[in-house]
């Protein structure tokens, strides 16, 4: 498989902030203002969207991992290049709790915003969902337990349509707990 510049520069980006964490323990915000750039998440906007929805059910906020971005841009590529941008994909060997959604052209924070919206379909006292909808992207945003994601979105279909993914760690959606 041959890359571009663009990416090629891209991966080599992630794989320097990938590996400055592990040597330091902590992310850079000089290097992720390039993960921002147009075409990859706005990691503010992301995580303000995920944080503020995780706040109004009284969970702590998520931290953004450059390790679950690089693995998700694999796996949306995967996606893309394999599955013909099709969500319906075996997600059980992945270690991480993860978002999927596909679209016209869209943002990171969009995508998230939608998965959010799923909480009016949800019922806390019953831990169920509405018939015909599904809550799991909601409440892997809000899981209690989960305390880092990190997200990348992948162009399908000749650029008419958006992959996006989000990783999440440590996964949630454990059958018969609660989400927080």
């Amino acid at each position: 498989m041959a890359f571009s510049i663009p990416q090629v520069v891209h991966l080599v980006t992630l794989a320097m902030v990938s590996m400055m964490n592990s040597a330091h323990g902590s992310h850079h915000p000089h290097l992720e203002n390039y993960l921002a750039a147009p075409g990859r998440p706005n990691i503010t906007e992301v995580l303000m969207v995920h944080n503020k929805a995780r706040a109004e059910v009284g969970v702590a906020p998520l931290r953004w991992n450059t390790k679950l971005v690089a693995e998700a841009s694999l796996f949306s590529r995967y996606l893309r290049d394999k599955k013909n941008c099709e969500l319906e994909d075996d997600d059980s060997k992945i270690p991480y709790g993860i978002n999927k959604k596909s679209g016209g052209p869209m943002t990171t924070e969009k995508a998230v915003e939608d998965w959010v919206k799923g909480k009016r379909f949800y019922n806390y006292a019953t831990n169920t969902c509405l018939l015909h909808h599904d809550c799991r992207v909601y409440t892997q945003v809000v899981w209690k337990d989960t305390l880092e994601v990190g997200c990348a979105q992948t162009v399908c279909d000749k650029g008419t349509a958006i992959l996006t993914v989000c990783f999440y760690n440590p996964c949630g959606n454990w059958v018969g707990e609660k989400p927080y």
